[in-house]
């Protein structure tokens, strides 16, 4: 019998996915939990696993369509007796009608490539059509590399088998009329991030407070323990110091760590302390967050953020990193020229968010009158003006500027 395999309920409200690619093809036989695809929504790409074994007969959408939750993607030929208990063989709405939204302008022939998002922008932008080119990665894959051996960028120039000049298409755009103007359509990463700082900056009163803080002695407490930290197979980061500050910062003013009810009235406060570190990738930005931050020592967390960021590059960020977030960081420091400060925006339905800038050499006053130079870095706090009050997210700056400037404090308080 036929078993019809639906685009499942990830979760956290996500209503459609992209097909980013399949790992099998008509006539495969598969075992149970075998990866059937991989899709990308706005959140993060998740491969995800058949719950029955059988034989593919038919794949019904394509990679680089997007698919919405319930729609038929693939029809497993199975035993009876090797269904799911819960399975349900309910007819489903035709998948050309309903249940799919075919991309705009698909730029290349990317339906027939497997690649990750960071790979697919790469081909982009060197203007390759990714289906053109012969893979070399894990289930037959198209890398970094294999972009490079086409485009001839790692040795003598290649020469890709193609057989019009106009199947090479070099943007992800549209021309629209002759006025010059092009159209591009948004991943779902990005229109979930434009969705999310809308309803952020729309429903949340916001407002930004701002210190600068001479971090003499957080510099030198790193030097002194990143080679020990090396040995235990941590790279130790400012941001595993920050992401300690807010902790101590959490536990003493616990207002940052709750969240608004506003159609009951309420503030809800979590017990849970899970510090979110925003992550830029070639795909977007993503906010995974470490969980029981308040239990792990610097060496751990710090192995934890180069994790997730790893993860996140490769487009295999779990959801659960993502959920039950209580506060969050931005670190520009490592992206940016000048220390400056920013109006970071928070993170719903978070109620505060740190933003901390590069590391610079400045001049201050001393206590005796005297002109020094030292490190300063500078902080923007946005908090939610709904439950906070100016005095109490001052004192929260102040709590984190004392621990930030003084690290030893972090082990006597956190």
């Amino acid at each position: 019998m036929n078993y019809k395999f639906n685009l499942p309920d990830l979760g956290e409200g996500i209503t459609e996915s992209e097909i980013l690619l399949w790992h099998v093809k008509e006539g495969d036989v598969i075992k149970t939990d075998d990866p059937l695809f991989e899709v990308q929504n706005d959140k993060t790409t998740i491969e995800v696993p058949s719950p029955v074994k059988g034989t593919i007969k038919k794949v019904l959408v394509e990679a680089g369509v997007v698919a919405k939750v319930g729609a038929t993607l693939v029809e497993i030929e199975v035993d009876a007796s090797d269904l799911p208990k819960d399975a349900k063989q309910e007819e489903t709405p035709s998948v050309e009608k309903t249940e799919v939204e075919t991309k705009v302008a698909p730029v290349v022939s990317q339906g027939k490539a497997r690649a990750i998002p960071s790979v697919r922008k790469y081909a982009r932008e060197k203007g390759i059509d990714i289906a053109l080119v012969t893979p070399t990665g894990k289930h037959n894959t198209v890398t970094k590399e294999d972009i490079d051996n086409f485009t001839g960028e790692a040795g003598e120039v290649a020469t890709p088998q193609v057989t019009t000049p106009k199947e090479v298409v070099k943007a992800p755009v549209q021309t629209v009329g002759t006025d010059g103007l092009r159209r591009e359509k948004m991943t779902p990463m990005r229109k979930a991030t434009m969705q999310a700082m809308v309803h952020s900056t729309s429903s949340i009163p916001r407002v930004t407070v701002f210190t600068n803080i001479n971090v003499s002695k957080l510099v030198e407490h790193r030097d002194m323990y990143k080679d020990y930290a090396k040995a235990e197979g941590a790279r130790l980061t400012y941001t595993a110091y920050f992401v300690k500050a807010a902790v101590t910062m959490l536990k003493k003013y616990p207002i940052f760590n709750a969240m608004v009810d506003a159609e009951k009235g309420e503030i809800i406060y979590r017990d849970a302390i899970n510090i979110g570190v925003a992550t830029n990738t070639d795909a977007g930005l993503y906010v995974p967050n470490i969980k029981n931050a308040d239990t792990k020592n610097l060496f751990e967390i710090s192995k934890e953020i180069e994790t997730n960021a790893r993860l996140a590059q490769e487009g295999k960020l779990p959801m659960d990193a993502m959920r039950d977030g209580s506060f969050t960081i931005t670190n520009v420091g490592g992206m940016s020229s000048d220390g400056v400060y920013s109006t970071p925006i928070i993170n719903a339905p978070e109620v505060g968010i740190l933003g901390t800038a590069k590391i610079e050499m400045e001049p201050y006053v001393t206590e005796d009158m005297t002109v020094a130079i030292a490190p300063f870095m500078k902080l923007s706090f946005t908090f939610d003006h709904r439950i906070i009050d100016g005095v109490e997210a001052q004192h929260a700056l102040d709590e984190l500027k004392k621990v930030l400037s003084d690290p030893n404090k972090l082990v006597l308080e956190g």
